[in-house]
């Protein structure tokens, strides 16, 4: 993943590469939990560049792509499946559903709350593709909080068998 850490900001910081590979931000996520500013954007020149998916220079568009709201669900389902990228909000806009890159096939694996509910139809009226919604096992509120081997049973069940 490249990670890095902002001493100042007392933050993991994942990087925000385009498909071709260029770095065009950084975003942080703040390893103290009373943090009042969970998450933190880290502009690159003068924008955000919240139109690109983070990992998504690491796609086989071959294959069926995972989609995931933050830094730490995209870094735990990477331990069990690569081909995921994240969106790094619940807030997914036109723009970035523009540069969503063209796979087969798209799950969700979005929050177990409403913003995660919002999100998955958003996702679904604006894909060109199939596409699954999964849920974080029960009890988890994210794919983040959830064990590998939950990971694994999640995309294992759901994945393969909807496809």
């Amino acid at each position: 993943l490249d990670l890095r850490y902002d001493p100042q900001r007392r933050r993991v910081c994942f990087p925000c590469r385009n498909d071709s590979g260029d770095l065009v931000g950084m975003h942080g996520r703040a390893i103290d939990p009373e943090n009042p500013l969970r998450y933190y954007a880290y502009k690159y020149g003068d924008t955000y560049n919240n139109h690109v998916w983070t990992n998504a220079n690491n796609l086989d568009c071959s294959n069926p792509l995972i989609l995931v709201e933050s830094v730490f669900d995209l870094a735990s389902v990477l331990r069990v499946y690569s081909n995921v990228v994240c969106s790094r909000s619940a807030s997914v806009s036109n723009d970035l559903m523009l540069t969503l890159p063209s796979c087969p096939y798209i799950l969700t694996l979005y929050d177990s709350d409403a913003a995660g509910d919002t999100a998955r139809k958003f996702i679904e009226s604006k894909a060109h593709v199939p596409v699954t919604h999964l849920l974080p096992t029960k009890g988890k509120k994210d794919p983040g909080e959830c064990s590998e081997e939950e990971i694994s049973t999640i995309l294992t069940e759901s994945l393969f068998s909807t496809i």
